[in-house]
């Protein structure tokens, strides 16, 4: 099969007319609308899952001043969660609360740690966060994926 003309190796030899008449049919083509162009492309649109008012539940029920559930009910400490919470959100950037563009917040601090240090106390799946925290399973494996090595070294020191 033989190669087109703009193939050839004798077609280096181009002036710098030739160069700039390739330059603008190319800059041409390249402006040129296509048929798919005047269709608006869409992205899924964001699903609402509730995580400001989880996490206000979240807050009401363990850690205000007269909380729902009391303190000897659990296995961990309310000061020693609290300072890990603290321990990761300063250390690393992945636990502090951010802002999406729109300025709608993410998830907490806490809603990251406890979805984190459930998983790790009683090996369930991320799955199971959907309901309470309102927290897809994908963002709860991120939680226990990024802050496994994390509490060992916030509780090292």
């Amino acid at each position: 099969m033989a190669q087109p003309e703009y193939w050839n190796d004798s077609s280096s030899t181009d002036t710098d007319e030739e160069w700039e008449q390739d330059a603008q049919m190319f800059a041409m083509f390249v402006q040129q609308p296509t048929a798919s162009s005047s269709i608006p492309r869409s992205r899924a649109p964001n699903i609402d899952r509730g995580r400001v008012e989880a996490n206000a539940r979240l807050i009401t029920e363990y850690f205000c001043d007269y909380p729902t559930y009391p303190d000897d009910m659990f296995k961990m400490r309310k000061d020693l969660f609290i300072r890990i919470v603290n321990d990761l959100s300063t250390r690393y950037p992945y636990f502090r609360q951010h802002y999406d563009a729109a300025g709608c917040p993410g998830f907490s601090p806490l809603q990251k740690c406890t979805a984190a240090i459930r998983q790790l106390a009683y090996g369930i799946t991320g799955n199971a966060f959907d309901e309470y925290l309102r927290m897809g399973a994908t963002t709860t494996g991120d939680c226990l994926n990024t802050s496994a090595w994390e509490l060992y070294n916030s509780m090292e020191n």
